[in-house]
């Protein structure tokens, strides 16, 4: 499988999607890989072709209005690997978009300490949980991104469990206004990123 090619078809059709998103006012979110594949381009370095599939995105999609460039979801990417990354970004990007890391919620410390202040180019993180205990984990990255003097857009990403996240729509909706959505707020953070999970809306 060819990882330095890209369907330029596919990335006008995404244009169009984008330029919508632009005339609705709308942050746009580039989660630039999963966990599932974040470890397969370059044998897991930034080499060519990671540097490639960046120089695309940033090419096609860097001139929108509101985005950030989220180098994995889940990432299980080395921290070398991930310094590297996000200073090819910074390097590349005209616009100087918001750089962030997603990563799982039992390896926040592990992922993100090393990242934080002149260590790396990134400019926040994308916080996932597993419960709605939502303030203190945001406020936490806040203050310790301030604390190393290079203060972090931080937003929630993913609250509640891995099955359901928020539930149907118009269920438990007091629950997510008040634990998710002003709790982040409260605490410093961006916003909020809301995940519908698998099981969202299966009776119970």
């Amino acid at each position: 499988m060819y990882k330095d090619r890209f369907d330029i078809s596919k990335m006008a059709q995404w244009e169009k999607v984008f330029e919508y998103a632009d005339k609705k006012g709308m942050f746009l979110h580039f989660k630039t890989m999963e966990t599932e594949n974040d470890n397969l381009m370059d044998g897991n370095k930034n080499g060519t072709q990671r540097k490639v599939y960046y120089r695309a995105l940033i090419a096609r999609f860097g001139h929108h209005l509101a985005l950030n460039w989220n180098i994995a979801e889940e990432s299980t990417i080395p921290t070398n690997v991930v310094k590297s990354i996000a200073s090819f970004i910074k390097a590349k990007d005209a616009y100087k978009h918001h750089i962030v890391l997603h990563t799982y919620p039992n390896s926040r410390d592990k992922s993100y300490t090393p990242l934080l202040g002149d260590k790396s180019q990134l400019t926040g993180a994308s916080i996932q949980t597993n419960n709605f205990k939502i303030y203190g984990v945001i406020k936490k990255w806040v203050d310790a991104s301030a604390k190393a003097e290079k203060k972090w857009g931080v937003a929630c990403d993913e609250p509640g469990n891995v099955q359901i996240g928020i539930d149907a729509d118009l269920k438990g909706n007091t629950t997510v206004r008040d634990q998710v959505l002003w709790a982040t707020f409260m605490a410093g953070g961006m916003g909020v990123e809301y995940y519908y999970g698998y099981q969202t809306g299966v009776p119970i």
